[in-house]
């Protein structure tokens, strides 16, 4: 019976672990969809502010430096179109207003993509993005 136990907890431990990982599934030459972290913009590191975007099929979610946004995204890779979005308007601390601005003008400024070495790259007449796939996240934006 003890080892019926072991064999239980290990089967749930496995389960939680495989929960911690963040389903990015590829479909066709779309870009691969799942939870997202933005690591860069325009080459600056900005991982720490916890930017996240959620691809779906012709959708597109999450939260910026300080907003959640959501909208449309359409293109078979390399051409990628995102947008129009819809923003919440919070009031931002600091520089976060800014940021976020530049993020959601870069997004919707987008024509290109590509996904490689784990990173989906964002391109287009704005700054370019880097993300990397994330486990979903249950706060607000900024991770603060």
């Amino acid at each position: 019976m003890a080892r019926y136990a072991k064999i239980g907890a290990a089967v749930i431990g496995l389960a939680i672990l495989a929960g911690c990982e963040a389903p990015v599934t590829a479909s066709g030459n779309a870009p691969p969809l799942g939870d997202y972290q933005l690591l860069s913009i325009g080459g600056d590191d900005v991982e720490s502010y916890h930017v996240t975007m959620l691809l779906q099929d012709g959708q597109v979610a999450g939260g910026g430096f300080c907003n959640r946004y959501s909208g449309s995204q359409s293109g078979v890779l390399p051409a990628l179109q995102i947008g129009p979005l819809a923003v919440t308007r919070r009031a931002c601390i600091g520089d976060r207003m800014q940021r976020d601005q530049a993020f959601f003008d870069a997004l919707t400024a987008a024509d290109a993509a590509s996904f490689s070495n784990d990173r989906l790259t964002i391109t287009g007449a704005g700054p370019e993005l880097v993300f990397e796939p994330h486990a979903p996240e249950t706060d607000h934006p900024g991770g603060e």
